[in-house]
C-alpha cells in the first residue's frame, strides 16, 4: 500500500447499501493509517460528512498530511497435511 497525500485526494465514501428494511445505509466514517503534520503515524477515523480526521482517544480533529487504507486481517495458509501430500 502506498500513503495518499490529502492535497491529491480525500478518502472516498464507498457505495450505499439496501438494509432488510428497504432503507439506503450510507457508511458514516472508515479507519485509515495516517502521518500527521509532525510525522507522527497512527490509526483515525475518517468522517465523511466532516471531511476530516479524527483520534478516537481524544476526539480532536488531526492536522493528516497522508493517508492509507488498513490492510486485510491476516489469514494463515492452509496446512498440508504430510499423509496427503505424498
Amino acid at each position: 500500500m502506498k500513503w495518499i497525500s490529502v492535497k491529491d485526494r480525500l478518502p472516498k465514501r464507498p457505495p450505499s447499501r439496501i438494509n432488510e428494511n428497504g432503507q439506503k445505509i450510507f457508511k458514516s466514517s472508515d479507519r485509515f493509517i495516517v502521518t500527521d503534520s509532525d510525522g507522527r503515524v497512527f490509526e483515525a477515523d475518517y468522517t465523511y460528512c466532516n471531511k476530516s480526521f479524527w483520534n478516537g482517544n481524544s476526539l480532536n480533529e488531526i492536522k493528516v498530511v497522508a493517508y492509507m487504507p488498513l490492510p486485510k486481517p491476516y489469514k494463515p495458509k492452509e496446512e498440508v497435511n504430510e499423509n496427503e501430500s505424498n
